[in-house]
């Protein structure tokens, strides 16, 4: 049913839930995962000011890419992982558009996210970047609480 489900994570207490139930359903479909961890470069308004240099934003942006390595790794040692076959990746952008793009262009039959991020405004039910992919995708998404 599930051939290839797409799993975005940022370490969040959501995005592990959301993990452990696309291992369940991976296990039950023999579905391929796929991890990915969104380097949100929208978020950081520097990288739009004349006055920060190429440089600069692109020191920031490596600690970004490193945080989501450490991110994936940590998964990958604490998750039981055995027996799915999965691949990781570290993308950049918006991560509601980049979500959504990367799962269609790449042919996700599923994605599985967290319905909340490590975002501020946790009082709030759905989280923008969930809320975003929900309304843009075409494909089912599952969103786990």
């Amino acid at each position: 049913m599930f051939e290839k489900i797409l799993v975005p994570v940022d370490g969040s207490e959501q995005s592990i839930r959301a993990l452990k139930m696309a291992l369940s359903l991976a296990g039950q479909y023999s579905s391929k995962l796929e991890l990915i961890y969104v380097v949100n470069t929208k978020a950081y308004n520097f990288i739009e000011r004349p006055t920060v240099s190429s440089e600069s934003v692109e020191q920031w942006l490596q600690v970004f890419r490193d945080h989501g390595k450490l991110v994936l790794d940590k998964i990958k040692q604490e998750e039981k992982l055995d027996g799915i076959e999965y691949t990781t990746d570290i993308l950049e952008g918006d991560p509601g558009e980049t979500i959504y793009r990367y799962a269609h262009e790449q042919g996700f039959d599923l994605i599985v996210m967290g319905s909340r991020g490590l975002g501020n405004l946790g009082s709030i039910l759905l989280g923008s970047v969930s809320q975003k992919v929900v309304q843009m995708s075409t494909r089912p998404v599952l969103v786990v609480y």
